[in-house]
């Protein structure tokens, strides 16, 4: 037997095992140490936005095109998406150990094939990757102890002042503000736009061509080497009132009306 070799040499034994000690002490300084060891499995989640989509929409116009090319990213799982009213998420589970910033840049180049494939609306709001874990790490509630800030009030504060400075934080993948934020609802008069012959797509149009901040350039500006003074052009910029919004002009008229 085996055994029989150490009960007939124990000093033979001994030495074996002092050396074993030895050996895990010289170990037990090269054992990576982490506060939070990277026990789950990396993933990776792709978010869009298709305004006025409905989800069947979606996912035909921006699930298929990304999903198509996400699919057998190197070192992959698998993957799971879910279509909603006007947004899309893939999410991209990688194996235990691979680094998750470079499995980020292999979606992050296998989406952009996918941007030629997706429509204007969606690359004009962009398409994120981001590298996030599947638990949550903390939820924090938010409240005006004398009730000075209403609940719309409170949630731009929190998204214009806390979102970044917690997402900054190193080992936060991401920070979601479970919370409607300001934003401009625009109510359509259904008779006067089927009198005018205007649909909504008409008015979206019209608020997206005049709603915007143009660069106008600088008078006097090189090339013009004899100019003694450079006078830098301002516009109004984006739209921020009400009452600015009911001046768009949607439409007019050969005869101008």
């Amino acid at each position: 037997m085996f055994s029989e070799i150490f009960l007939k040499r124990p000093r033979f034994a001994i030495v074996i095992a002092i050396v074993m000690c030895l050996a895990g002490l010289v170990s037990l300084k090269m054992l990576p140490i982490a506060l939070y060891p990277e026990i789950t499995p990396p993933v990776v989640t792709v978010s869009a936005t298709y305004p006025g989509a409905s989800a069947d929409v979606i996912a035909k116009m921006v699930a298929i095109p990304i999903e198509r090319e996400v699919n057998g990213v190197e070192d992959m799982l698998y993957m799971s998406s879910s279509s909603e009213d006007t947004t899309y998420t893939l999410t991209v589970t990688f194996k235990t150990g691979v680094d998750p910033d470079m499995a980020q840049v292999k979606v992050q180049n296998r989406v952009q094939i996918a941007t030629a494939s997706l429509p204007s609306e969606v690359t004009r709001q962009g398409v994120t990757v981001t590298r996030e874990s599947t638990n949550m790490l903390a939820m924090i509630s938010f409240v005006s102890p004398k009730h000075t800030l209403t609940s719309l009030e409170l949630a731009d504060y929190v998204i214009d002042n806390v979102k970044e400075a917690l997402a900054r934080i190193d080992g936060v993948g991401g920070v979601d503000v479970y919370a409607a934020s300001s934003s401009m609802r625009v109510w359509l008069n259904s008779d006067k736009m089927a009198a005018l012959n205007i649909t909504a797509a008409d008015v979206r149009n019209a608020i997206s061509s005049q709603n915007y901040q143009p660069t106008l350039g600088k008078l006097g500006a090189a090339p013009n080497d004899a100019a003694q003074m450079v006078y830098p052009l301002k516009t109004q910029g984006r739209i921020n009132e009400v009452k600015d919004f009911r001046e768009i002009i949607v439409r007019t008229a050969e005869h101008g009306g």
